[in-house]
């Protein structure tokens, strides 16, 4: 394991223990170990990339099947007329923490595939409740005329030479900031989350 995957691994370690209650009660279920470290991988990588508290952070989980591969999602506040929504994945590999793993292209394609229909307000979904009251929410916000920007993340144990690992170690604060203020509908980003978090 290299020095940074180590980090990342002790901090995921770290909100794993100290908020598995927090998780369970969240996604309605127990988690074994290697589930809640999964959980907390998705909590930080949220929490560095939006800058959130760590309940906010929770408040965003909606996996736990019918998710659309979806393991959170956040609503941005509305200004002049626009909001921005973050959808997350992650994929925390346990067994290879040495970074060089990728993120698998069926979990990128699923998230292109959530973008178009969970927020078309014209398409029936069967998803879970967590997710659907984001959804809905979202929804509501785009039947009333406001415009949105959906940045969609998936986050990887893996590849710390790539660009945008490299743009966004520092702070993915930056990044989230440019798709924020872009006027494209969906920006789907790989983010390779193999250093210490900010």
């Amino acid at each position: 394991m290299n020095i940074n995957a180590g980090i990342i691994d002790q901090q995921v370690r770290g909100l794993s223990q100290r908020l598995r209650a927090r998780f369970e009660e969240a996604l309605e279920t127990k988690l074994d170990d290697q589930r809640a470290r999964s959980v907390g991988f998705v909590v930080l990588c949220m929490k560095t990339m939006l800058d959130l508290s760590e309940d906010e952070a929770v408040d965003a989980l909606t996996e736990g099947g019918n998710d659309f591969g979806v393991d959170a999602a956040h609503i941005g506040d509305v200004i002049d007329g626009e909001f921005v929504v973050t959808l997350a994945q992650g994929k925390y590999h346990h067994e290879n923490l040495d970074g060089t793993r990728g993120f698998p292209q069926s979990g990128v394609e699923k998230a292109v595939q959530a973008v178009a229909a969970l927020f078309d307000p014209s398409k029936r979904l069967t998803i879970n409740p967590r997710l659907l009251s984001q959804v809905e929410e979202v929804r509501s916000l785009i039947l009333t005329g406001t415009s949105r920007t959906c940045a969609s993340y998936s986050a990887v144990t893996g590849s710390p030479g790539s660009t945008l690992s490299r743009k966004t170690s520092s702070t993915g604060r930056a990044l989230v900031t440019a798709l924020a203020s872009s006027t494209s509908t969906t920006t789907s980003s790989l983010l390779s989350c193999s250093r210490p978090c900010p």
